[in-house]
């Protein structure tokens, strides 16, 4: 995967006609801290600091004992808006539905990619099958 996939607390579609109307509502913040206890519960070996010199993000890394490939992203400046990338089309299906589960159901979460405005609802009770159909929407050739 060479492109990054989002996850946001409001649906892009709002902000594809106009992006600059504003920033986007602050619906919750995740707390660093709480976000970083609980990724190494499944992930005892996932990684994460602060970016000081990219923007104040706040950067995690999973690297999965038996390959180099490692997921990581960054929470943003805002806390509530997710980048992911790298890593292996399984660990990104778990880490999508172990997040979808870390952030509270009354919540909604919109994932998409860097390439579009097409998303797929994260509802509480998502399941593997329409996230691998949703992430597998491009041939290797055909990525963005």
């Amino acid at each position: 995967m060479s492109w990054a996939y989002f996850i946001t607390p409001y649906d892009p579609q709002d902000w594809r006609d106009d992006p600059y109307k504003g920033k986007p509502p602050q619906i919750f913040t995740v707390d660093i801290d709480h976000f970083s206890l609980e990724l190494r519960k499944p992930w005892p070996s996932a990684k994460s600091s602060t970016l000081l010199l990219i923007h104040h993000d706040d950067y995690w890394n999973l690297l999965p004992a038996d390959t180099t490939r490692g997921l990581h992203g960054w929470l943003q400046k805002d806390q509530q808006t997710l980048s992911i990338q790298g890593g292996i089309d399984h660990d990104l299906i778990r880490f999508i539905m172990w997040y979808r589960q870390f952030i509270r159901s009354k919540y909604k979460l919109y994932l998409f990619d860097s390439s579009s405005f097409e998303r797929l609802e994260l509802t509480p009770e998502i399941g593997e099958d329409p996230l691998r159909k949703f992430t597998s929407r491009y041939e290797p050739d055909e990525a963005p």
